[in-house]
C-alpha cells in the first residue's frame, strides 16, 4: 500500500500536537539539526526512525481531522483501495 502521508506531514503533526522540536528530537534519539533536516529539507529518516515516527503518530496525533483531510483529497476511495488491495 502507498504511503499517504509522508514523513514530514507526520512530524508537523506531531508538533503540532504540543511535541517541541527539541523534546520530538529526543524522542526519536536523534539531533535537533538532523530532525530540522527532514522538515525543511524533506530528507528521508532511516527506516529504523520512520518506525518510530509512525508509533508516536499513532500515540500523540488525533487521527479524526488527518482521515477526514485524506478522504476529501482521494477522487475515488474505493477504486484507491481495489488498487491497492489487488
Amino acid at each position: 500500500m502507498s504511503h499517504l502521508l509522508t514523513d514530514q506531514e507526520k512530524l508537523e503533526a506531531l508538533l503540532k500536537a504540543g511535541f517541541k522540536p527539541t523534546a520530538l528530537a529526543r524522542e526519536l534519539e536523534v539531533a535537533y539539526r538532523t530532525l530540522r533536516r527532514w522538515l525543511s529539507e524533506g530528507r528521508t529518516p532511516h527506516p529504523s526512525v520512520r518506525q518510530a515516527i509512525d508509533e508516536l503518530f499513532k500515540d500523540h496525533v488525533d487521527l479524526v481531522p488527518v482521515l477526514e483531510k485524506l478522504r476529501r483529497s482521494l477522487k475515488d476511495p474505493i477504486g484507491f483501495l481495489r488498487k491497492d488491495g489487488a
